[in-house]
C-alpha cells in the first residue's frame, strides 16, 4: 500500500436539518508518513433552500453522497495538478471556492513577531488544541482544520498529526493543560522531529449541531529553536454574524465557520 485515506467525521446528524462534515486526508506509507492531500467539506440540508424551499435536501443519505462526491472531485483535481498551492482567489476545494475572507472571519486580535520571515521554508507540528468547556473532540477538529490550511502553502511542510501524537506518546507527554516547554523541545529536537514551528491553541466554544453555528478559539505558534512565540490570535464568530438580508452570507455549519476562520488566521501568518 502506497497511501492511506484517513477520514474524520466531524458532524453527523440525521435529524432535520441534516448535517454532515468530513475531513479527509491521504497519507503516504513508510517510516516517515507524509500528508499528500487534505481537504474537508461541511454540508447541511438547508444550505440552498431556494424558492419555496425546493432546494432543501430531505434525505441524509443524499447529503452524505454529495459530500463524498465533492471530496473525491477535490482529490481528482489534486491528481490532475489543479489543487491550490497558495490561497489565491477562485481556487476550488471541496468546501467551495477560496475567496478573500470577510472581516467577520478575521481574528479579533493577532500578534506576529517582527523577526518572523513568512517566505522561508518551515516544518510545522500541530498538536491537538485544548478544550475549554466545549464539545468533545473540538480541539482535534480545529487542529485538523488548521493542518488543512497550512498544507496549502508550498513553503510549509506540515507533519502528519498521527506522527506528532505518536512522538509525544513515545516520550510520555500528556498535554492535559496545553503545550509545555518539554513537549516543544521534543518536537523541535534535531534527533526527533526537528520541527521549526509548534502550533497549538485552545477552543472555547464550538457549536454546530443545534441552533446557530458558533466558534471561538485561540492559536499560538512557538518557534522551537528560539523558544519564542511568533504568533498569537483569538478568533470568534457566529454563522449569522453580519447577515441582514435574505440570509446572504449566512454560514449554517460550524465546519464552514471554522474553515473560514482558520483560513484567515493562516493568511495573517503567511502574508
Amino acid at each position: 500500500v502506497d497511501g492511506v485515506f484517513v477520514t474524520s467525521l466531524e458532524t453527523w446528524q440525521e435529524a432535520i436539518p441534516h448535517r454532515v462534515s468530513l475531513i479527509t486526508r491521504v497519507i503516504s506509507t513508510g517510516s516517515q508518513p507524509e500528508i499528500i492531500w487534505i481537504d474537508s467539506v461541511g454540508l447541511t440540508s438547508v444550505d440552498s433552500p431556494g424558492l419555496l424551499g425546493l432546494g432543501i435536501i430531505k434525505n441524509h443519505r443524499v447529503l452524505l453522497s454529495n459530500a463524498l462526491e465533492r471530496l473525491l472531485d477535490s482529490y481528482q483535481s489534486y491528481l490532475a495538478g489543479r489543487s491550490p498551492v497558495y490561497l489565491h482567489a477562485d481556487s476550488a476545494t471541496a468546501g467551495g471556492v477560496i475567496k478573500a475572507n470577510k472581516p467577520r472571519h478575521q481574528p479579533q486580535f493577532s500578534y506576529r513577531a517582527s523577526t518572523f520571515v513568512p517566505a522561508r521554508q518551515y516544518t510545522v507540528a500541530v498538536v491537538p488544541f485544548l478544550n475549554i468547556n466545549t464539545r468533545k473532540h473540538a480541539g482535534e477538529i480545529v487542529a485538523l482544520h488548521t493542518v488543512k490550511q497550512l498544507h496549502r502553502y508550498a513553503n510549509l511542510r506540515v507533519f502528519e498529526p498521527g506522527l506528532v501524537r505518536h512522538t509525544l506518546l513515545n516520550y510520555r507527554m500528556i498535554m492535559q493543560a496545553g503545550p509545555s516547554f518539554a513537549a516543544s523541545d521534543i518536537l523541535a529536537s534535531e534527533r526527533i522531529l526537528a520541527s521549526d514551528l509548534i502550533l497549538s491553541g485552545k477552543v472555547f466554544d464550538y457549536q454546530g449541531a443545534v441552533g446557530e453555528s458558533k466558534a471561538d478559539f485561540s492559536i499560538q505558534i512557538f518557534d522551537g529553536d528560539k523558544r519564542e512565540i511568533i504568533w498569537v490570535s483569538r478568533s470568534y464568530a457566529t454563522g449569522d454574524q453580519g447577515v441582514y438580508f435574505f440570509d446572504w452570507g449566512w454560514v449554517p455549519s460550524a465546519h464552514g465557520l471554522v474553515s473560514n476562520m482558520t483560513e484567515a488566521v493562516i493568511k495573517g501568518l503567511e502574508e
